[in-house]
């Protein structure tokens, strides 16, 4: 009868039994020796080699440069920047070492000791005994990542980092390795690396650490979202005072100073805690684009690819660190203004009125409603959560506020937040100095700078100038009258105020920028002249060659607009705007340098001294004149109003021989603005920007100087005949030619020729003073008793 199993094992001698287990064990040996050769051998993924760590090379952020060689921008996958052991503080180095690896000093890249600890506290007794994982080895760990072999993960990848570890202790001293280690760690918000997270969280050097500091970054390697100073200041603390224990545990912190030291604040300076920084999101983004388009031609000397964002290359870009400082703060300061101005506007009413589409289709836009869209999550659950009030950090000009609001509050607000743009360009180098393209880059990421919107009245200066380039007369009276243009589906200009009687000279309708003139002088030089033009100046979009584009109902982008007034300022020629001038590598070899195009002449230079001179006019006594009046700006300067239909954007080109600006502000949707015109124009939207940034520049010592230049006038010839037919002058004072007053009476009214140039487009209509009627002693006397 056969034996069972128990019987079995009853039955097998000691010596069998001691022989069984000792194969297992061998068996079990070599399966772990040959498993960790197969790992040694690459089987499981390449272990790097003595020569390729020879080699290590950290993903390092490439640096962005402005033209006056100031540090302005990263670009990075892992916010990092590199540094010498002597460059970093010896504090960092002590607080590192008795927190992570306390035996870094004795051992050639695996603790024993540590690994026995952990084997028999956590896998044995399955208690918390901590990591046993060296620097070397989370340095392995930080630099190549660890790969997915399901169960196996753990194991294979432990080993790969422990073979990686030893191979770097006979590779590096332990110098190197402190700072390599300390070169790649990630400190949380993005920061990778000692150096960088120094500059972040406290705004200082990795050198100039204090010991405190250095126990605050030290206690975040453990988790360093949990124990972020900026997220969580307790958690941070408490954490700190753990790095410090640990540093007198080690022998390199005396108690006393613990005691001193443990009862510190933290105390952050966060590099981008003003909100002033995201407003440099937008060229920064540009910046990065244009870099991969010029590097996609470029390559290394072995045949590799350049990464903007692991190659650590150096970008040097047109920008003008002080002129975008200056930019920002002016869009800030009108801003904030502004949006108050519309909110106290609206009264609370919701600018969309009984459109609800525009809210339905901002909702149905937003990252959470599609995230839970895909989620399969029902429309009746979606209303609840969109209705529901959740703590928000909400974009204000004022700052970012902590508010509880629900989801569909917020998409409410966003909706009925004024965006502003605003650029600046050299016209001479055609280098773009300043750029601004919206509220907020982080919340609001969408570039206004590039966005197509329609322009208004700020194209009227290309009709002028191609009237000009047509020989049309400048010094030509034209009609205010109305008229109806039957080919183009009987459209009939109107002007702002509906006022239609005298005539105006092409100086005088541009300065008021009077619509009936405008369309007629387009009409009389011809819609394709006009838009050949206006493209030959840098304009990219297709324009319709129709009446109406006399009146900007095209669309085009801030960039384009100001691009091509630098035109005007260049004496007629042009070159597209350039931002970056050179890419250099890590080791500062330049890869591609970015010169401005050679300028083609697309006007002719009277015509451009002429149409500076026109739109002079616009400013000194025309729709742009509160930048003298309110600005007090006494520098040579031109430029342009626009405003579209129902206000929904508004623009002002100002320009001074050396500096072209645009500034455009509106809502995303063109259906948000104002209800009046006295809100809606540019004038009021847009100019304050442009007054504000040259009142700065005018007044800054290190720039002013350069923006005292004059404008290039026009012909003697020219300025000679506008002597002759100017009624008015620039204070708005009589000032006849009296042959030439004499000559006009014969072609128009007296009443016409009176209100000639007087009246600035938005003014009410002039009404006659009534002749007051001498009272006389008795009159006097009665009135002094009120009586009349």
């Amino acid at each position: 009868m056969p034996l069972n199993l128990k019987e079995r094992i009853c039955s097998v001698s000691p010596r069998q039994w001691i022989y069984t287990i000792a194969i297992l064990i061998g068996v079990g040996t070599l399966s772990i020796i040959l498993f960790i050769f197969s790992i040694y051998m690459g089987i499981f993924g390449p272990v790097p080699s003595y020569e390729e760590l020879k080699e290590i090379s950290n993903p390092i952020a490439s640096e962005i440069y402005s033209a006056d060689n100031q540090l302005i921008g990263r670009i990075y996958l892992q916010n990092r920047s590199n540094v010498e052991f002597d460059e970093i503080s010896k504090h960092a180095i002590d607080a590192l070492v008795a927190t992570e690896d306390s035996r870094f000093y004795e051992h050639d890249g695996i603790d024993e000791k540590a690994l026995l600890r952990v084997f028999v506290k956590t896998i044995i007794l399955q208690q918390h005994a901590g990591g046993g994982s060296t620097l070397s080895q989370q340095i392995a760990k930080n630099v190549y990542g660890r790969e997915n072999h399901w169960i196996l993960s753990m194991p294979i990848n432990k080993i790969k980092e422990a073979i990686t570890a030893y191979r770097l202790e006979k590779t590096y001293n332990k110098h190197e390795i402190l700072t390599l280690y300390l070169n790649t760690v990630p400190f949380g918000d993005n920061t990778y690396g000692i150096e960088t997270a120094a500059q972040h969280f406290f705004t200082k050097h990795a050198k100039e650490l204090s010991l405190n500091e250095a126990a605050v970054l030290i206690g975040m390697l453990k988790a360093n979202t949990y124990y972020n100073p900026r997220l969580h200041p307790d958690h941070a603390y408490i954490r700190k005072n753990v790095v410090l224990h640990q540093m007198v545990k080690n022998n390199y912190l005396s108690q006393k100073k613990y005691e001193t030291i443990s009862e510190e604040k933290i105390l952050l300076n966060l590099d981008n805690g003003p909100i002033i920084t995201e407003l440099s999101g937008y060229y920064k983004h540009e910046i990065r684009v244009q870099t991969i388009k010029y590097l996609a031609s470029e390559i290394r000397a072995d045949g590799r690819p350049f990464n903007i964002y692991t190659d650590g290359l150096k970008i040097y870009t047109t920008i003008n660190s002080k002129m975008q400082k200056m930019a920002e703060e002016s869009v800030l300061d009108h801003m904030s203004r502004v949006q108050k101005t519309f909110e106290r506007h609206w009264k609370g009413r919701n600018p969309w009125g009984r459109d609800t589409t525009i809210l339905g289709k901002a909702l149905r836009r937003s990252v959470r409603y599609r995230s839970l869209k895909k989620n399969k999550v029902s429309n009746k659950e979606i209303q609840k959560i969109f209705r529901t009030p959740i703590p928000v950090q909400r974009f204000t000009y004022d700052g970012i506020k902590e508010v509880k609001i629900s989801p569909l509050d917020s998409i409410k607000y966003s909706i009925q937040l004024l965006h502003p743009s605003f650029i600046a360009i050299d016209p001479q180098t055609s280098q773009i100095k300043a750029w601004v393209g919206g509220p907020n880059y982080k919340y609001y990421p969408y570039d206004h700078v590039k966005a197509k919107r329609q322009v208004g009245s700020t194209f009227k200066p290309f009709v002028y100038a191609a009237a000009l380039e047509q020989g049309i007369d400048p010094g030509k009276y034209i009609s205010n009258a109305q008229e109806t243009y039957e080919k183009y589906k009987n459209w009939t200009p109107k002007n702002a105020e509906n006022h239609y009687d005298g005539y105006y000279s092409m100086e005088g309708a541009l300065a008021h920028s009077v619509n009936t003139v405008a369309v007629k002088i387009m009409m009389e030089t011809g819609p394709e002249n006009v838009v050949n033009l206006a493209q030959n100046m840098g304009i990219k979009e297709p324009l319709p060659k129709v009446p109406s584009l006399a009146l900007g109902t095209a669309d085009c982008s801030l960039l384009e607009l100001t691009s091509a007034y630098t035109t005007f300022a260049n004496g007629g020629m042009h070159s597209d705007p350039i931002l970056i001038s050179k890419i250099d590598d890590s080791e500062g070899n330049t890869i591609r340098t970015v010169d401005s195009e050679i300028p083609r002449r697309v006007l002719s230079s009277e015509t451009a001294n002429i149409m500076n001179h026109f739109l002079e006019a616009v400013v000194d006594s025309g729709t742009g004149r509160s930048l003298r009046s309110r600005y007090g700006l006494r520098i040579a300067l031109a430029g342009k109003t626009g405003t579209t239909q129902n206000g929904a954007d508004g623009w002002f080109m100002g320009y001074c021989p050396n500096l072209v600006t645009g500034a455009w502000v509106g809502a995303n949707n063109p259906k948000i603005h104002f209800r009046t015109i006295r809100y809606g124009q540019g004038a009021y939207l847009a100019l304050p920007i442009v007054g504000t940034f040259f009142k700065k520049l005018t007044t800054n010592s290190s720039t002013r100087r350069h923006y005292q230049r004059d404008f290039t006038p026009p012909s003697r010839d020219f300025m000679r005949e506008n002597e002759k037919m100017s009624m008015f002058s620039e204070d708005g004072k009589k000032r006849e030619s009296w042959l030439k007053f004499g000559l006009d009476l014969f072609k128009m009214k007296k009443d016409s020729v009176e209100k000639l140039e007087q009246r600035p487009e938005g003014s009410v209509k002039p009404q006659k003073k009534k002749k007051r009627k001498k009272k006389g002693l008795w009159g006097s006397i009665k009135g002094l008793f009120g009586k009349k």
